[in-house]
């Protein structure tokens, strides 16, 4: 359907005793036609790139170093450290309480409400050459807020 040749295609529609010198004409005033069906492969190509990307850490990685790093691919996008906690749920409550680790705020055991408790941001390490770059850290947070979660924020750290 998009393989489309506008002079085939007037050839087509001409009767054959027209098809001499008229043909080139009739092309040219079509060329307009023409014009706008290459634009139309443009933005379908930079569509189809758009929609090779998505949220998953994998493919923003891919997104961010085909666009800002191409040869070295240096950029990694990953989850942030977890720490590690035991969950009790109490028996006379349906709210589970989270029990950190000992040793952790001077080794006082902290309980919390499970609710309380928040997943680490993604981290997003970027090579050190681009923490002055504002620009291209502008380019980097519009292409990843196109394909992230509303309410996820990435940290960023600068590795050399």
């Amino acid at each position: 359907m998009y393989r489309f040749n506008l002079k085939r295609f007037i050839l087509f529609l001409l009767p054959v005793s027209l098809r001499g010198n008229i043909l080139n004409f009739i092309t040219a005033l079509c060329s307009p036609f023409s014009d706008v069906y290459s634009e139309f492969l443009e933005f379908r190509d930079k569509q189809f790139k758009i929609l090779s990307y998505n949220s998953q850490y994998p493919n923003l990685q891919r997104l961010l170093n085909d666009e800002h790093d191409p040869e070295q691919r240096r950029i990694k996008v990953h989850d942030g450290e977890y720490l590690d906690h035991l969950v009790v749920y109490p028996s006379g409550e349906n709210e589970p309480l989270l029990i950190l680790n000992p040793g952790h705020e001077n080794g006082i055991i902290v309980i919390h409400k499970y609710t309380a408790y928040e997943y680490p941001n993604p981290v997003m390490e970027l090579p050190a050459e681009f923490e002055n770059n504002t620009d291209c850290l502008a380019r980097i947070d519009r292409g990843v807020s196109f394909y992230k979660f509303s309410g996820i924020e990435f940290d960023k750290i600068y590795v050399d």
